[in-house]
């Protein structure tokens, strides 16, 4: 058997050139089957193509071309601005201190207003559009609404003008949508309330201990005033501490080890003046902060009226009932109700920060 093999391999050996040129013969053989299969494939797929192409039709085969003269025309002016030739002008220069337009024709400048082109003489027809928002002067006032007043829309001082005589001036008839020229149409008074600031409290509040009597609980409470001041104080449900009302008490145990007594996490609820619950639980320390908007009042004679207002709290001006039902400290804006008819009133403050 041993020798059986060892004359295969001398043989092979003998041989291997020719075995070399067999395996070649054999790669190029099997490439060139390939390929054709690939072509053939190919040319199916061009087949299949092709008649699916055939088959398809355009969805508007009546539609009209597009003009593209206007396209082009402007793609031309944009790449090849217009510059004023100075060598028209005698001078070498010429200023332009008036708004203008160029002619369509020779694409010299045309003042607004002008019925034929100084340069070509050719008629002119300008169609002048206005921002209705827009504000020449910078004074809060639209050029639209100065225009329809009689005011200049080019002076920055007609808006602190009080034309009317009412006591309000013309920006502030201009915001509350008022006639600027009648005494007897002029913005509600409360429209006139400035934010000057925001200012907030703190205090702490810690809920001590607790002894059951025979009237039920009473609640030992720490509180700091603001002289800095640490009271206790034993209060009930009912009751009022610090300026807030005990509202309810929950008893509460979590676990918090296998085998060992669970803690006391009792809460006691407690309701502010403004509507705000704080949960105070047994002994940990919470802190609390009361904001108070500060807001000035100008009345049309001049006189100017404060208000110190929290949460909740209700005010009156010029005879009308009002209550502050939010105060953002954040955002720096006050929210006021009117209670007569429920309106809405935003006061942001826009100047300094609160």
């Amino acid at each position: 058997m041993i020798l059986g093999i060892d004359q295969f391999w001398m043989r092979l050996k003998e041989q291997y050139d020719k075995v070399i040129a067999f395996v070649v013969l054999l790669l190029l053989v099997s490439s060139l089957i390939y390929l054709g299969v690939k072509v053939g494939l190919i040319r199916q797929m061009q087949q299949d193509f092709d008649g699916w192409l055939k088959t398809r039709r355009p969805l508007h085969p009546h539609a009209a071309q597009i003009e593209s003269g206007v396209y082009d025309k402007a793609v031309k002016e944009i790449q090849s601005p217009f510059v004023i030739d100075s060598s028209v002008h005698t001078n070498g220069s010429m200023f332009v201190p008036q708004t203008r337009f160029s002619c369509r024709d020779c694409r010299m400048p045309v003042k607004l207003g002008a019925d034929e082109c100084p340069s070509c003489h050719a008629k002119v027809i300008v169609v002048v559009t206005q921002d209705p928002d827009a504000d020449d002067d910078g004074d809060g006032m639209s050029n639209a609404w100065e225009d329809k007043y009689g005011f200049d829309p080019f002076d920055p001082t007609d808006a602190a003008k009080d034309n009317d005589n009412d006591g309000y001036s013309n920006l502030a008839e201009y915001k509350a949508g008022t006639d600027p020229t009648d005494p007897n149409s002029h913005p509600a008074a409360v429209e006139q309330l400035e934010l000057v600031s925001i200012t907030g409290e703190k205090f702490g509040l810690r809920f001590k201990s607790r002894i059951r009597t025979k009237s039920g609980y009473k609640f030992a409470i720490n509180y700091k005033l603001p002289t800095g001041e640490v009271k206790s104080d034993f209060v009930s449900i009912g009751d009022t501490v610090a300026g807030v009302l005990i509202e309810k008490y929950e008893e509460k145990y979590i676990e918090t080890r296998k085998n060992f007594p669970k803690k006391d996490v009792s809460e006691l609820t407690l309701l502010t003046k403004s509507g705000d619950r704080i949960v105070l639980v047994i002994g940990k320390a919470t802190g609390h902060i009361k904001l108070t908007a500060h807001l000035v009042l100008t009345l049309p004679d001049g006189k100017k009226v404060k208000f110190d207002l929290a949460k909740n709290d209700e005010f009156e001006v010029d005879g009308k009932m009002y209550k502050v039902i939010a105060i953002d400290g954040d955002n720096k804006r006050v929210v006021i109700r009117d209670k007569s008819n429920q309106k809405e009133i935003v006061i942001q403050r826009t100047s300094a920060s609160v």
